[in-house]
């Protein structure tokens, strides 16, 4: 399975490079391939062989170890993008965002999970600026992952947790439950995600398990698995996710009326996001603080610091 995707993803590379040379289908497979079979390579149908790449690669005027070469680095750098446009999105930062899907042609991007991502990104974005609805966007996102058939697999990949994720906040859908067991036996290493950036998919299951224990207001558990997304990421040197487990910390001593710690976790958070230089996320997160808290954040922080000082005195 896993060649018959690599050898379409070649496919499609070759054909952008005959766009990019100014070539015709024709100029590209005369005497090497069939037009039609080239199609079926291109949509997976068929694995392209050894002596068939090499001879495309000829013809491109590339020796073929420098095609392969060059094949891992434009995904390389594909994946850079998508990652970059989703965590845009999912902060927020709207015009950034834009930008980027502006300079991205759908038709020419060769990594399938890529593709999910940038369809997935898009989809998001409409979600967020509600040119969607939600039933909508939940409809939409069972469709790029096979929605149905992820519970039966023993294997999941990256892209398709974190569409899962992306369901769990939205007010109509209906199996929370479901998905949360699911991300808790990845976290008990019953259930296994094939990623290059595992850490990374670790902080982002804790993230939807301690956010969904939050809005069933059992906050005990938000803490527990707060802190254990706050040691990993000490552990790792991330700060990814950082602020969140601090705010959503933050919220559940406030709940439990342990102020101390609430004030703690709100100082560590506002410690995360002014160490980041990122306008657009520190103003969404500010906003979200001053509305749950009903304070100004700034004025709150100050008044902290001069109450730590009057206490080390």
């Amino acid at each position: 399975m896993e060649s018959d995707i690599y050898s379409k993803e070649l496919a499609h590379y070759f054909d952008m490079l005959r766009v990019s040379r100014k070539m015709t289908l024709e100029d590209l497979t005369h005497e090497i391939v069939s037009i039609r079979q080239f199609r079926r390579y291109i949509r997976g149908e068929y694995q392209m062989p050894q002596i068939v790449f090499n001879k495309l690669s000829t013809r491109l005027g590339f020796k073929p170890e420098h095609v392969l070469l060059e094949f891992e680095n434009v995904k390389l750098a594909e994946t850079k993008k998508m990652n970059t446009l989703h965590n845009l999105v999912v902060n927020k930062d709207f015009q950034a965002a834009n930008l980027i899907i502006r300079d991205i042609d759908e038709n020419f991007i060769i990594e399938q999970n890529n593709l999910i991502m940038f369809k997935f990104s898009k989809l998001l974005m409409d979600y967020y600026l509600e040119n969607i609805s939600p039933e909508n966007f939940i409809d939409e996102i069972k469709i790029l992952i096979h929605y149905d058939s992820l519970f039966e697999k023993s294997i999941l990949s990256s892209t398709e947790v974190i569409l899962l994720t992306s369901l769990l906040p939205t007010e109509p859908f209906r199996e929370k439950d479901k998905v949360i067991k699911l991300l808790e036996n990845f976290l008990n290493k019953q259930k296994t995600i094939v990623s290059g950036h595992n850490d990374r998919l670790i902080l982002l299951c804790l993230y939807y398990v301690s956010d969904y224990y939050g809005t069933q207001g059992k906050f005990e558990d938000v803490i527990k698995f707060c802190k254990k997304g706050i040691e990993y990421c000490n552990y790792l040197r991330y700060t990814y996710l950082l602020q969140d487990f601090y705010y959503f910390s933050a919220l559940a001593y406030y709940y439990l009326n342990k102020f101390e710690q609430y004030e703690m976790m709100l100082y560590r958070c506002y410690c995360v996001l002014n160490a980041e230089d990122n306008e657009a996320k520190q103003k969404n997160y500010y906003q979200m603080i001053e509305e749950d808290f009903n304070i100004q954040y700034e004025v709150f922080i100050k008044e902290y610091l001069e109450n730590r000082i009057k206490k080390a005195q």
